[in-house]
This record gives C-alpha cells, sequence and structure tokens, in this order.
C-alpha cells in the first residue's frame, strides 16, 4: 500500500491518485459481480424480487388473533399464539406464490402483531375473509387440557403476507 503521509512530491501524488483509481476499479469490479449474480441464478431472482419488494416499501407480517373473552391467563394465550404462529408458518410454506413475501418475513425479524377478538364468531370471519383473500391461515383450537374446555376456538394466525393484505382482514382490531 501506497505511503499517503509522505511529503507533497510528485511521487507521492501519483501514488495518491493511483491508490483512488483502483479503489474505485475495486468497487465497479464487485458492483458488477454483484449485478451478474442477481440477473443470472435462481437464487439471485428470488432475491433481486426481495430487494424490489424492500425498495417498494412492501412489507410483510404475520398477526395472530386471539380470542379475549375466554379467559386465558397471559401463559395460556402465549401457547395459543406460538400454536398459531408455527401453524400459519407452515401453511404459508404451502403457497408458492408467497415465497418471497416469506423469505423476506425470514430476512428482516418475522415481524408478528397480536390481536385480540371477543368472540368466536369475530375469529370464524377473520378466518374466511382471509381464506376469501388468499392468505395462508392457522386457526387453534385449544386441546382441553388446562384452562378452557376441548375443541375452544382460541386463536387464529393469518400470514406471513404482504402487509397490505393482511391490513384488509385485520386492520380494524385492537392490540391483544
Amino acid at each position: 500500500m501506497p505511503d499517503l503521509t509522505s511529503g507533497s512530491d510528485s511521487n507521492s501524488q501519483d501514488s495518491i491518485v493511483s491508490f483512488a483509481s483502483s479503489s474505485c476499479l475495486g468497487c465497479l469490479a464487485v458492483g458488477i459481480a454483484v449485478g451478474w449474480l442477481l440477473r443470472s441464478s435462481s437464487a439471485g431472482r428470488g432475491f433481486g424480487s426481495l430487494l424490489t419488494r424492500l425498495a417498494t416499501g412492501t412489507r410483510v407480517k404475520m398477526v395472530l388473533v386471539l380470542r379475549a373473552d375466554v379467559g386465558m391467563s397471559r401463559g395460556k394465550a402465549a401457547s395459543q399464539a406460538a400454536h398459531a404462529a408455527v401453524s400459519s408458518y407452515r401453511a404459508a410454506g404451502r403457497y408458492p406464490e408467497l415465497r418471497s413475501a416469506l423469505r423476506q418475513w425470514e430476512l428482516l425479524g418475522q415481524p408478528k402483531i397480536s390481536l385480540r377478538v371477543d368472540s368466536a364468531d369475530e375469529l370464524r370471519q377473520l378466518e374466511a375473509e382471509a381464506r376469501r383473500l388468499g392468505l395462508p391461515v392457522a386457526p387453534v383450537a385449544d386441546a382441553g387440557h388446562t384452562e378452557v374446555a376441548p375443541g375452544t376456538a382460541t386463536a387464529l394466525g393469518i400470514g406471513p403476507a404482504p402487509e397490505p393484505d393482511i391490513d384488509r382482514v385485520t386492520g380494524h382490531l385492537r392490540l391483544f
């Protein structure tokens, strides 16, 4: 590497110019290589799609809708939300059209929002609307071993999917 701290003779000025030129060429080479990879590989096409989604601001999330009227303890509600999250994630994997959204969700911290409803009917309506829109859903019915009766609908997972699609179904709900 050239000595950039020496005096102002013409030799050191030539070294500075040479160093700056080689650094710019290196950056250019890296940029060309990354662009080529994004265009040429199948993984790159997915990554390019992810970059496009990020650049356009389309966010991806999952919502976990819990019934507030059941009277679950915090621990029970957390367990039911976990069942909904895992099941909804698995359901999303069966939607080929959501592959890039699922990848984005995985890479950006797996955002989840916990919301509340006040009845089983409201939970069923949300599930029906999400299914109508083609969103992955995961209804959860409790096994009945602890706090609630067997078969009680306790939670619903929706997504991961693009945030605007999920908000059409759950945008009006309050946080749990």
